[in-house]
């Protein structure tokens, strides 16, 4: 069915475009993928569609005397179409300067002119509302149905300045229209009501034991219970937002290992994409698991080339994954489907300007599969009847580096710390771009450490041409030595002055849950302050740890 159409915004007549009929390159801008979908191994059994079918509930290991005690919130509304956004054909534009005002990103105007940084995550709501979690600019914003997007939450010019977001990622949206909002490095998820209110509806309890830690991604099941993945305590965690009560997601025969997305399932259960495990799986009240997808194979009916990072429904009763660091969006059909039937597809492949690289995957209300792409900076909506059709959402181009290396012209996307060379040069740490820059004196610019995509720790090589996974914080050394905290990956790697990389710090070390602000004495000792903790790590020159609990005071006489 095509498009129901809008009446154009007063100030631009242009009308957005219906869904092109068929033509490989419609006139509309809208980008044709590629034709052909990727076919892999036949699925079996037809017991795993008997079981999507049937749903599958839920078990609290519960944290909290009261979370086993869960009241029941209202029922979802049942999804109503939204209308359509604006559509329009994809530009490129060259970034030369940091990001600042919210004018600079396209506050305001139509979302296809707009900019955005680093998108993580994608939502919607059932008035056709689209979000967006862009996490270089630490904002959520929200796209309309007219096609006009705003800041709703951080940045420093919106009604909801008051409350600070620094690394938003996958999130959802009830059945009143309340969007959770999960944030990595705080701890904790955010709820924003439709009026514009805030409030926080999670939050790690504290303890000798942490539990709520780098949270990423949240769902929302049909009696408003949510789930809440926690990689940095290696759990799921349950929250009654009413009450707050926290109870976990587990299986009696598993634990998880880095789990980064969630989506409920029929009647209380869940779906898990499990980073470190590479496996989608889903899990029932008793604590079972089924293995529906694996990068192991014989383990899972459907073998993943890469880990899953996301994860989202499909009409037809398909699931949409996003991999890790790989292109288009791949949909499986669990179950024994028919023979004329590909129980695996691959939409959007391709690393062209037809295709896109996921970082999360939604259903509309609308019944489109929106799509946050890392590699074109853009939201992009497929519709599941015809996917080798993508249409631009939001976003308006890819980031082009410069050719010029003077300073000023650094492609810079969020810095977040600096750092003095020996040389009197500056060292700068842009987590969204993966990288850390070195700006000498005479204005040259060169990249210091990271090649712009993440990727896993590599001891021993050089810095300019390992991988960093959102380097955030610095400090160095007189000798030119550069300490990394990588808020990704949450470690620390020490960069010597001939640019050999190794690690010194990690979870096992007490850098729970995330590196944080950090300085060297002057007898070479490391000092860190792990992110929302309540201590601080010494890291001696022989490579012995110390933890000093707060109160800080005590630590600055010592």
């Amino acid at each position: 069915m095509d498009d129901e159409p809008l009446d154009p915004p007063p100030h631009d007549p242009r009308p957005p475009d219906p869904l092109p009929p068929d033509p490989p390159h419609a006139r509309d801008g809208t980008l044709t993928a590629a034709a052909g979908a990727r076919r892999f191994v036949p699925l079996i059994g037809i017991a795993l569609i008997v079981a999507l079918i049937a749903g599958f509930n839920v078990a609290l290991r519960s944290r909290d005397p009261a979370a086993s005690h869960i009241s029941r919130l209202p029922a979802p509304l049942p999804p109503t179409p939204g209308r359509p956004l604006s559509d329009a054909p994809r530009t490129r534009v060259r970034a030369d300067a940091v990001i600042g005002s919210a004018d600079a990103l396209g506050d305001g105007g139509d979302a296809v002119d707009a900019l955005l940084v680093d998108p993580v995550g994608v939502a919607s709501d059932a008035a056709g509302n689209v979000y967006v979690a862009d996490a270089g600019s630490r904002r959520v914003r929200r796209i309309d149905d007219r096609g006009r997007i705003t800041t709703v939450l951080g940045g420093p010019a919106t009604t909801a300045s008051r409350v600070v977001l620094d690394s938003p990622g996958q999130m959802t949206v009830d059945a009143a229209g309340s969007l959770y909002v999960p944030d990595a490095r705080r701890n904790h998820v955010l709820r924003l009501d439709p009026s514009g209110g805030t409030e926080i509806v999670a939050v790690d309890p504290g303890g000798d034991s942490p539990f709520l830690v780098a949270p990423g991604a949240v769902g929302v099941a049909s009696d408003g219970m949510l789930a809440v993945t926690s990689p940095g305590s290696h759990l799921v965690a349950l929250v009654n937002p009413a009450t707050g009560a926290l109870g976990e997601l587990g299986t009696a025969t598993k634990e998880f290992a880095d789990p980064v997305a969630v989506l409920p399932v029929g009647t209380g259960g869940w779906l898990v994409a499990d980073r470190g495990l590479g496996a989608l799986m889903m899990i029932d009240r008793a604590g079972s698991y089924t293995m529906l997808a694996s990068t192991v194979a014989g383990a899972a009916p459907v073998l993943l080339p890469a880990p899953p990072i996301a994860v989202s429904a499909v009409p037809g009763g398909r699931i949409a994954i996003a991999l890790e660091s790989t292109d288009g969006v791949f949909v499986i059909r669990p179950g024994d489907p028919p023979p004329d039937v590909d129980p695996v597809e691959v939409w959007a492949a391709g690393s062209g300007p037809d295709g896109v690289r996921p970082t999360a995957v939604f259903l509309g209300s609308d019944g489109r599969l929106l799509v946050a792409d890392a590699r074109g900076r853009r939201v992009v909506r497929i519709d599941p009847a015809r996917p080798d059709v993508v249409r631009l959402l939001a976003g308006r181009g890819v980031w082009e580096p410069t050719p010029d290396q003077r300073a000023l012209a650094l492609p810079l996307r969020t810095p977040s710390a600096l750092a003095a060379s020996p040389s009197g040069g500056l060292w700068i740490a842009d987590p969204a771009a993966d990288r850390v820059w070195l700006v000498e004196t005479n204005g040259t610019a060169q990249v210091a450490a990271g090649t712009g995509t993440r990727g896993d720790a590599v001891e021993g090589g050089m810095a300019a041409t390992t991988p960093f996974d959102r380097p955030t914080f610095l400090a160095s050394t007189a000798d030119g030595t550069l300490y990394v905290g990588e808020t990704g990956a949450r470690r620390i790697r020490r960069i010597d002055p001939l640019g050999v990389v190794t690690t010194v710090l990690t979870a096992a070390d007490g850098l729970v849950p995330a590196p944080g602000p950090m300085t060297v004495l002057t007898d070479g000792t490391l000092v860190v302050a792990p992110a929302g903790g309540t201590s601080l790590l010494y890291v001696r020159t022989d490579a012995t740890t110390r933890t000093v609990r707060s109160p800080v005071s005590a630590v600055v006489a010592m």
